[in-house]
């Protein structure tokens, strides 16, 4: 039930979703499920729609309020194992911010 955050770089060639490619730029893994949980927790409206058994995408274009919403996480939490996941994920969002090719993936389990 976990919720992976993956950051993609998207090359795509035209307009045709056929010519779209994905490369991972790196992973934040959620394998105790503690970001999942977190977010369901949240009362935030983006990290409300993160969903443990699917998949959003977020653009750089909404990365300012992910950013926002993962530091009041952060402000909340107490435990060093979720802070440095927090921390992992603020960098691939802010990485994400300044690069309309970046997307950010919250796969969930």
């Amino acid at each position: 039930m976990g919720v992976d955050v993956i950051l993609m770089q998207i090359n795509q060639k035209g307009t045709s979703p056929k010519r779209r490619q994905m490369a991972v730029l790196g992973i934040v893994p959620d394998a105790s499920d503690s970001f999942a949980r977190m977010c369901a927790e949240s009362e935030t409206p983006m990290l409300q729609r993160v969903d443990p058994y699917g998949s959003l995408v977020l653009t750089a274009q909404q990365m300012e309020q992910f950013v926002q919403e993962v530091g009041l996480l952060r402000g909340r939490t107490a435990s060093m194992p979720n802070i440095s996941q927090l921390e992992q994920i603020k960098i691939l969002a802010e990485r994400c911010m300044g690069d309309s090719s970046l997307e950010l993936h919250l796969e969930g389990d």
